[in-house]
């Protein structure tokens, strides 16, 4: 066989073993042995021709050929000139052109045959199609995941598993140390089962598909007397690790793995806590994240917990009434009791106080400075209030600290200990503010409300984007842009006050003193979906696999993350 014929692609040894093609029946039993002969010496001398003379040979071939032997070989090309790119080209770029589909697309080409559903199955694809969806709205499918989701490097989102006994240890525990060993990560999960999990998940939002399980607290470790029911004070969640947690009157903290009530099974049980931890004192507010849990007391006094192992790391006292509001952000803490705020530096082991509101502080928001460009001379020619309040100017590395809670309906921006903007625009009292990190995509939406720009803009790019939603007694939903002061949007629906909110980046969840419970778009403004309730809703709380709601006390979760659902 010559050079030319072992190049191509239909003799390529490799490739041999992987065609699927029926082979032509060239037995020469049949024939003499001087036909036999002859035949082998044509094929023998085509096979060894150079491409010129084989061309020169078929074409006189096909001129000799009369209609049905034409035919026959129309037919028996369709089959022999298509070419598995797959098997031919590198696998890098089969990767390449294969990562220009969809992910319905890919789960079509997968059934074409092994080597195709390999390479169709690759990790890298599917990696690339959910950071794709993070943050964003994708124009095709319609869906996204929320920013504060975390891959975790393609494995399975963590699982609470029951604590350990306690060791004695002479080392100092941290309260912002890494998590220990009892919250870990089983087993590897692939980037396509992440995603079609999300899939399902995000397709039960719109279709407002999901199973309602009620949440029933155990009996209290320490039962007291004096309690009549078991009410809950406050909850929490983290989003991107399925874990709530929901304080009681019984001076107990559930920790719940909402994961686990998101199998698959016929008969999905609700929600029980994996870990219950007891609190010296009556709580009034809480929030964790993946290390440390911070609880707010009536007793003016702020805990500190690894919620993993249940110990109480710190006690911090410095405030002069119950604790109303708190939030934390890395090595920032702000409290709020009273009138006052108090920021605790857990870096500096430093805290200063806040003076400014009228009324008990209901709501906190900590950011880092670099967020907002909140400079004084750029605050000084913009707003006329808050240049009058910028003596001395705050420094460079300050935190930003919002809050509300004033009847008045203001909400103040603070750079360290200096009040730099009031946000005004509520009828009513605030009851609670919310951080919104948005993505490009979101931002450049048509539905959604350009920026202001107070000043030409400049060579180098500004401080990010950064969104403030709060939630009123006046029956209103604002969505604010803190970096330029500015109101974006209105959202009107609610027929009373607004007790809650919560949010993933892409909806909101609101709920209501009017018994109803509303999603929101957050690209669009528009109510996507209301359901009347039999009571007023007190809490809400958003994880990735649905949503967990306080209702007359009673918790209760949504589970959007079963795959089979009830409308």
């Amino acid at each position: 066989m010559t050079l030319t014929s072992e190049r191509c692609y239909r003799h390529r040894p490799d490739i041999v073993k992987k065609r699927h093609e029926t082979p032509f029946d060239l037995s020469l039993d049949h024939l003499s042995s001087v036909d036999s002969a002859s035949i082998e010496h044509i094929w023998s001398l085509f096979a060894a021709s150079p491409q010129k003379q084989r061309q020169l040979v078929l074409q006189g071939i096909l001129t000799l050929c009369c209609m049905p032997q034409l035919s026959f070989i129309h037919e028996s090309l369709q089959p022999l000139l298509r070419i598995d790119f797959v098997m031919v080209l590198p696998r890098h770029v089969s990767l390449q052109i294969f990562s220009y589909l969809d992910a319905i697309s890919l789960c079509r080409v997968a059934q074409v045959s092994r080597s195709w559903s390999t390479l169709a199955s690759d990790k890298q694809l599917w990696q690339g199609l959910c950071e794709q969806h993070i943050g964003k709205l994708c124009p095709r499918c319609g869906w996204g995941l929320s920013r504060t989701t975390s891959l975790r490097n393609s494995r399975r989102l963590p699982l609470l598993v029951p604590p350990t006994k306690k060791r004695k240890t002479s080392r100092t525990v941290s309260p912002f140390s890494n998590p220990p060993s009892t919250f870990h990560d089983p087993h590897p999960s692939s980037w396509k089962t992440l995603y079609r999990d999300r899939m399902l998940i995000e397709k039960n939002w719109r279709q407002h598909r999901y199973l309602e399980l009620p949440i029933t607290p155990l009996s209290p470790l320490q039962p007291d007397d004096t309690l009549t029911e078991n009410g809950v004070i406050c909850m929490a969640s983290c989003h991107h690790l399925g874990v709530c947690m929901i304080g009681y009157h019984d001076r107990t903290v559930h920790i719940l793995d909402l994961t686990y009530s998101s199998s698959t099974s016929s008969s999905p049980a609700a929600p029980q806590p994996h870990q219950i931890l007891t609190m010296p004192a009556t709580m009034t507010s809480l929030q964790f994240d993946e290390s440390k849990l911070v609880v707010g007391h009536a007793d003016h006094a702020i805990t500190l917990w690894d919620w993993h192992q249940g110990i109480m790391i710190r006690r911090l006292v410095g405030h002069h009434g119950p604790i109303t509001s708190l939030c934390h952000e890395k090595n920032l803490l702000a409290t709020g009791a009273s009138q006052t705020i108090r920021v605790w530096d857990f870096s500096t082991g430093q805290s200063f106080l806040l003076h400014g509101h009228q009324q008990p502080v209901r709501t906190l928001a900590v950011l880092p400075s670099s967020f907002l460009g909140l400079d004084h001379d750029v605050l000084a020619h913009s707003d006329p209030f808050s240049a009058s309040l910028l003596a001395p100017p705050p420094a460079a590395k300050d935190p930003v600290i919002v809050s509300a809670g004033d009847d008045d309906g203001c909400i103040r921006v603070w750079k360290g200990s200096t009040c730099v903007r009031l946000l005004s625009g509520h009828q009513a009292a605030v009851e609670k503010i919310l951080v919104v990190h948005p993505s490009t995509l979101l931002l450049d939406s048509p539905d959604f409300p350009p920026v202001q720009e107070r000043h030409p803009p400049a060579s180098n790019p500004g401080p990010p984007r950064v969104l403030l939603l709060s939630c009123s007694a006046d029956h209103t939903l604002r969505l604010w842009d803190l970096t330029t002061g500015q109101c974006l949007r209105t959202m009107f629906g609610h027929m009373d006050h607004i007790t809650c909110m919560a949010s993933d980046g892409l909806r909101v969840v609101t709920g209501s003193k009017d018994c109803s419970l509303r999603v929101w778009s957050l690209a669009t403004g528009q109510c996507l979906y209301s359901r009347q309730l039999d009571h007023a809703v007190n809490d809400v709380a958003l994880s990735w696999t649905g949503l967990l709601l306080s209702i007359n006390d009673t918790a209760h979760f949504w589970n959007y993350a079963h795959s089979t659902m009830a409308p």
